[in-house]
């Protein structure tokens, strides 16, 4: 009879445990579910209906896709040519766009359908991209410590600022998301988000979700296997993923 007492301490404890929240330094894991594990993320965003809009790489394998965060069910909403690379996403008041890595174009797509309207040229790599409902601009990173604000309408090129963190540059600014009257971004091969004044380019902000990355059961090693994917919920309530991870988190930045 001790033992089963024992035995249902145990149980209820980590029943426990699975509905409460995890926090790690100044990241709280709210909830976690699953997602594509072949979905290269390049952006993530969440729409209006509750659903994430996922946009996801690699030549041939490029497309735009929905994901419910209920029960991680996946619709494939629209393909990319096989020449072209796909990268970061954002949805703006009455478009959705997308990046090319080296191919040199932004699409314009309809909101409703996701279809393919207009096609952009620009200089240099697509990387992350994100939308500032307030000013109404872009925001546009190319895989350096630069930013680029843009036209909503036409991509036209406004301003280039230099993320900095103190004295010195933050290289391979990846996706981005802003929110909070800031821009949050990944930083390539690491586990870090960096929240950034759109203003100056100073970083104000870092988290290190290593812990949560390390929990993954997943195939160690994988250099293409990392975070990239940051959808703003409210407050400071994110959903993030990764490259070819097989979960998204929801969490709390604090």
């Amino acid at each position: 009879m001790k033992r089963i007492f024992i035995f249902l301490g145990i149980l209820l404890a980590f029943i426990a445990c699975q509905q409460s929240v995890l926090a790690v330094g100044d990241v709280v894991l709210v909830e976690r579910f699953p997602s594509d594990e072949t979905a290269f993320v390049q952006g993530l965003e969440l729409l209006e209906d509750g659903t994430l809009l996922m946009s996801t790489g690699l030549q041939g394998k490029s497309r735009i896709q929905t994901i419910s965060p209920k029960n991680g069910k996946v619709q494939v909403r629209s393909k990319l040519d096989s020449s072209l690379f796909g990268e970061g996403i954002t949805v703006t008041d009455s478009a959705v766009w997308q990046l090319t890595w080296k191919n040199g174009i932004a699409f314009k797509r309809d909101k409703k359908d996701l279809s393919k309207s207009e096609a952009y040229k620009f200089k240099g790599e697509g990387w992350g991209l994100a939308y500032d409902l307030k000013e109404k601009v872009l925001w546009q990173s190319d895989g350096t410590n630069l930013l680029m604000k843009r036209n909503p309408e036409n991509f036209e090129l406004l301003e280039t600022i230099s993320v900095r963190d103190g004295n010195l540059p933050v290289k391979s600014i990846n996706e981005l998301e802003f929110a909070n009257d800031a821009i949050y971004a990944n930083i390539w091969h690491t586990n870090k988000i960096i929240k950034i004044n759109p203003k100056t380019g100073a970083v104000m902000k870092q988290w290190d979700l290593t812990e949560l990355v390390q929990s993954l059961m997943v195939k160690q090693g994988d250099i293409n296997r990392v975070l990239n994917g940051i959808a703003h919920i409210k407050g400071n309530e994110f959903y993030v993923t990764g490259k070819l991870y097989p979960e998204i988190w929801r969490v709390s930045l604090q």
